[in-house]
């Protein structure tokens, strides 16, 4: 067994800030319930309009329901308010740095981002012709200034190794992960006549990033993580958890080729294959994982469950009729399960592999 870890100090997060993490986390859980929803119903572009702001519902006379607009801008609003928890998150974590040229530094490349962001979404709705030129503005290259500048302020932390570096890091790549996020989901409505609708798989595939991060930062932020509890991990886990996560992430990919490009072949192939590998590497941390045992047999359930979804979801699509037939209710649960059991073995999978690398971490 290993004891191995190289903290400078401990570091305790106040509980108002842990609370915070937590309500970042599960904000997210609900922005990709809809994000699901949008996709199952394929009403991604159900409005044409980008960018929109967040009160764009109270804007707009209706003269008669329509449900998937209200799932479309459901999700824009939720993506929005998890964007303004994930921007204080940040803000909070590098307020907390030792060092002061780093505070401001970060507090004004978080705030570069964010204006140049705004400034660019405004820039790109004024502009009288949708082109990939009308992206290349001065918010959107501010932005990338400002994400090149907190990018190295993570690096010089992380070489310090000063005292909650890792939580600080992960808080700057959840935030930059997010915006790329919300920017993939807002460019795949934008340019649809120019590109079509590959942007949306890079869409989901940064929600589970973003959402896998979140949950990782909830438990790096907990009294029982900052308190050198759990330090006793087998390094020879490391690797194999690590590896799963990636392994689980890109089987996603897959996964999402299958969601959004009907029945390809590669993906219909690679998805089902992967799983079995996730399975099998699952089951074997499990076997000899010592501590980490209970973790991974709960892991290995999820994805059996996940399993279980996925035969019925392509049983229930691969009939070539049902693809041009309205979705059903039993459809959408059964498809949204699946997907959300995936968000749940990527987050599960991070924080497994965290939990072995703790001691390289704290």
């Amino acid at each position: 067994m290993n004891r191995e870890f190289t903290p400078t100090t401990a570091i305790t997060y106040p509980p108002l800030l842990r609370a915070w993490a937590a309500l970042t986390c599960g904000v997210t859980f609900p922005l990709v319930v809809l994000g699901s929803l949008v996709t199952t119903y394929r009403v991604g572009m159900a409005d044409p309009l980008w960018p929109t702001a967040p009160w764009h519902l109270l804007l707009i006379e209706w003269v008669e329901p329509k449900p998937g607009f209200l799932v479309e801008h459901a999700h824009r609003i939720l993506g929005y308010a998890a964007g303004t928890l994930i921007l204080v998150q940040t803000l909070w974590f590098w307020l907390g740095v030792p060092s002061r040229i780093k505070r401001v530094g970060a507090v004004m490349a978080i705030a570069l981002i964010a204006s140049g962001v705004g400034m660019g979404m405004r820039l790109v709705k004024l502009a009288e012709v949708r082109s990939f030129a009308a992206l290349g503005n001065a918010g959107f290259i501010s932005a990338l200034v400002g994400a090149v500048a907190l990018l190295f302020l993570v690096w010089t932390d992380l070489t310090q190794r000063n005292a909650g570096r890792w939580q600080r890091a992960f808080a700057a790549f959840v935030y930059l992960g997010v915006i790329a996020q919300g920017m993939f989901g807002g460019l795949r409505v934008y340019l649809n006549e120019l590109s079509g609708p590959q942007l949306a798989l890079v869409h989901g595939v940064f929600a589970q990033v973003v959402f896998g991060l979140t949950a990782l930062l909830a438990l790096m932020t907990s009294a029982r993580w900052t308190s050198f509890e759990d330090l006793e991990t087998s390094a020879a886990l490391r690797r194999p958890t690590a590896a799963m996560a990636g392994l689980v992430l890109l089987q996603i990919v897959f996964g999402g080729l299958l969601r959004h490009f009907d029945h390809l072949p590669v993906a219909l192939r690679l998805h089902p294959l992967l799983a079995f590998g996730v399975l099998a590497l699952a089951a074997w941390i499990a076997a000899v994982g010592g501590s980490l045992r209970r973790k991974a047999v709960a892991l290995v359930i999820l994805v059996l469950c996940q399993a279980a979804f996925g035969i019925e979801t392509w049983l229930r699509t691969s009939d070539a009729l049902s693809r041009y037939q309205g979705v059903t209710t039993p459809d959408v649960l059964v498809r949204t399960t699946h997907v959300l059991l995936g968000f749940g073995i990527f987050a599960s999978a991070v924080l497994l592999a965290a939990r072995a690398w703790k001691p390289k971490l704290i």
